[in-house]
């Protein structure tokens, strides 16, 4: 018989290491985790232009992700018809050897392994709900160790990270003062953010899965298996 426990611990882990995987999905698909210095659309003989139908601003930024970045691909006659869309964000990058440092290369595979064991935890995550044991051991403890193990392959990927901002690539965008470490005339973006703020979150998701596993072995969760029920709801 199959048994549906939930209290407000285990549902708030569930939900959190849902929250999770979604945050770092986000993060690794898109070009947003390093962020160049507004440019003008128009440039050379050019500034005489008329702004495309829908045009609301001359400026625009590049930025480049891990693996994808933002550019101004468009050529002047296409602004000049009133094309939209004169910003382009693409994939830079068919294949693995063609990613634009060594060590991204390196923070693609660290991530790529972490992510891996997140998605683990997440189809765990549903089933929490009508099993308590993996292999003998409680699914939370072994979906928290996981999930620290994961933290710690990120946590290495986001490091490996800035040592590649001295690439090619990143000066095309960021200036030639682009240096490990060194942004030169980018800004971080928000993509890069909250990969290291879904990092923090998977943390707490480690910890809290041991009070989500006090609380779904309670004395009062068997004696609610005992009168027969098989959904059972514990929300303190």
């Amino acid at each position: 018989m199959c048994f549906v426990i939930v209290t407000s611990r285990s549902l708030l882990w569930s939900l959190l290491s849902i929250a999770v995987v979604l945050g770092h999905l986000i993060a690794l698909g898109q070009p947003y985790w390093l962020i160049g210095e507004s440019r003008s659309k128009y440039i050379g003989d050019h500034t005489n232009v008329t702004r495309p139908e829908g045009e609301t601003s001359d400026q625009w930024s590049p930025s480049i992700g891990i693996f994808n970045s933002c550019r101004q691909l468009t050529k002047f006659y296409q602004l000049r018809l009133g094309l939209p869309d004169s910003i382009r964000c693409t994939i830079y990058t068919n294949n693995f050897s063609g990613i634009a440092s060594g060590f991204w290369k390196a923070s693609v595979v660290f991530y790529g392994i972490g992510f891996m064991l997140l998605s683990f935890v997440f189809c765990v995550a549903f089933i929490s709900l009508c099993k308590r044991s993996i292999c003998h051991k409680s699914i939370f403890t072994v979906s928290g160790f996981v999930q620290a193990v994961a933290g710690l392959f990120i946590i290495i990927a986001l490091c490996l990270y800035p040592i590649g901002w001295g690439s090619e690539s990143v000066k095309q965008v960021c200036g030639q003062d682009a240096d490990p470490f060194q942004v030169g005339d980018c800004r971080i973006g928000w993509a890069y953010f909250t990969a290291m703020g879904s990092t923090v979150l998977l943390f707490v998701c480690s910890i809290l899965s041991v009070q989500a596993d006090i609380s779904t072995s309670q004395d009062e969760i068997q004696d609610e298996i005992n009168k027969g029920k098989s959904l059972i709801c514990l929300f303190w």
